[in-house]
């Protein structure tokens, strides 16, 4: 997490790095994302076959918003995945 929302910047390093891996699936959470952010990284990432991305932010996730609620879909769609495991926070 950065206090600044996610930029162009960030935008072409994610699509570089999910090019390089041949990434199917990324969920990007941040505490804020630019306006156009979404459209950039839709641009940039268009030419990789099977890609699916959520945006989420920290509300999202604490909320369980839908947004949150796609991406968990998405998700358990990958196979087998705990992610109702009980967390033991301090």
């Amino acid at each position: 997490m950065r206090k600044r929302p996610l930029d162009k910047q960030v935008v072409k390093s994610l699509s570089h790095q999910f090019k390089q891996n041949k990434t199917e699936l990324a969920i990007i959470l941040a505490i804020s994302y630019v306006k156009q952010f979404d459209s950039q990284l839709k641009q940039e990432t268009q030419d990789i076959a099977n890609f699916k991305y959520h945006l989420l932010t920290l509300d999202d996730c604490l909320n369980k918003t839908a947004l949150f609620q796609e991406a968990v879909k998405d998700l358990t769609a990958l196979g087998d995945l705990d992610i109702e495991a009980p967390y033991n926070f301090p």
